[in-house]
């Protein structure tokens, strides 16, 4: 599968989270977080689109990190 379709699927699952898309894995870490603030982090992994070379050398979007972070 090329980069082009999977930066395709990443942004379906990422921008709809569609369980028939994917699974959202989130740490422990971002689950001990008060549910606004989860929410506001689940939240801006789903709206992000800055990706770059430098988040994203791959060019899959694939990073919540960039989102979040």
């Amino acid at each position: 599968m090329n980069a082009a379709k999977i930066r395709e699927l990443n942004d379906q699952f990422r921008t709809t989270l569609d369980q028939r898309l994917g699974r959202v894995m989130i740490t422990a870490g971002v689950n001990a977080l008060p549910s606004d603030v989860k929410a506001m982090v689940i939240r801006r992994v789903a709206t992000f689109s800055d990706f770059n070379a430098d988040n994203d050398p791959h060019g899959r979007f694939v990073s919540g990190k960039n989102a979040a972070g």
